[in-house]
């Protein structure tokens, strides 16, 4: 059975980035190894691509927030909203990375209501909403908090509703098996190396 490959759109190292996770497989590596511009990130213990329609497309995920144009593709009901929320962001000192996160989620959010004014929703609209994210556009963990809090920044901070999302389940923290090297790699690694110190280093490591 192949591993499970799981997507995560995040940044990393000020760049907008997919990191791309499994359990070791060489088989797999090889594979990833041969997409353009693959890196590895020693921090994340991930493979990464940049986030590009390309690969958002190949691997199955949503389509690229909108950024800078996005305004003129939100419906004229929602544009108001959309600049007033930029502006509190501002107005609160967020960091750019945080700006532009917030703003693209919220943005994706707007895109989908079209003519709905998004002070009109309701909890239940929320959820439903949510669920569409999850079921149909099959977002991370970590992108779904995004978008909740892009959303739950707006309802609470611009509109001053606090308990709006009192009744909205988080979802669960990703759980991520930490990375181990298979035995047979390990005794090839060793059987290669036959400089006695440098051979010795690493079977004490």
């Amino acid at each position: 059975m192949p591993p499970k490959v799981e997507y995560e759109i995040a940044q990393h190292k000020n760049e907008a980035v997919i990191f791309i996770r499994f359990d070791y497989d060489a088989a797999l590596i090889a594979r990833v190894k041969k997409l353009v511009g693959v890196q590895w990130s020693q921090s994340q213990k991930a493979w990464y691509v940049r986030d590009s329609e390309q690969f958002r497309q190949k691997f199955g995920l949503a389509p690229k927030p909108i950024g800078a144009n996005t305004l003129p593709k939100i419906d004229p009901a929602n544009q108001a909203a959309y600049q007033t929320y930029i502006e509190m962001l501002q107005l609160k000192a967020y960091s750019k990375n945080t700006i532009n996160t917030y703003r693209n989620e919220f943005s994706q959010l707007l895109l989908t209501l079209k003519s709905h004014r998004v002070d009109d929703l309701t909890p239940d609209r929320l959820r439903s909403y949510f669920l569409y994210c999850v079921n149909t556009l099959k977002l991370s963990e970590n992108t779904l908090h995004s978008r909740i809090n892009a959303v739950k920044f707006y309802f609470e901070k611009v509109l001053k509703r606090e308990k709006f999302f009192f009744e909205i389940p988080r979802p669960k923290k990703p759980s991520i098996l930490p990375k181990a090297i298979h035995a047979e790699d390990i005794k090839r690694l060793l059987d290669v190396t036959t400089n006695p110190k440098h051979n010795t280093m690493l079977k004490l490591c």
